[in-house]
């Protein structure tokens, strides 16, 4: 069994919105972080979902009812794993698996944009 626990719980509102900030930070990279990489993109995301699902201050019931579907992000993550068979999507693994922090960036990316075509979801455009 792959273990998968990075959190992904968040509402379909939430995941647009997680998504578009995801490929603001892709186009402006050096505005949100030191350098590519995909630890620190990570880090970004996860303070995202964070910071989103506080000021939704959803009752856990609602939390529960509004997430359980799951969501697009979470869906890719389990997707990538599968792919390059590996155990999670830690930041660590990942460039292990890559070579370096800027592929591993790179390659997120470019496995996201295709997954997104891939099941009809519109790619953002950050102006």
């Amino acid at each position: 069994m792959l273990r998968r626990h990075i959190m992904f719980a968040i509402d379909e509102n939430g995941c647009k919105k997680l998504i578009y900030f995801a490929f603001g930070i892709k186009k402006r990279t050096a505005l949100f972080l030191k350098q590519k990489s995909l630890k620190q993109f990570e880090i970004m995301m996860q303070g995202f979902i964070y910071g989103y699902n506080n000021a939704c201050d959803y009752s856990l019931l609602e939390f529960h009812e509004k997430t359980k579907n799951g969501n697009i992000w979470g869906e890719f993550h389990s997707y990538f794993i599968d792919k390059y068979n590996i155990s999670s999507m830690e930041c660590l693994e990942v460039t292990e698996f890559c070579g370096s922090e800027e592929k591993a960036f790179d390659l997120f990316f470019e496995e996201f944009e295709h997954y997104l075509l891939e099941h009809s979801e519109e790619i953002p455009e950050v102006k």
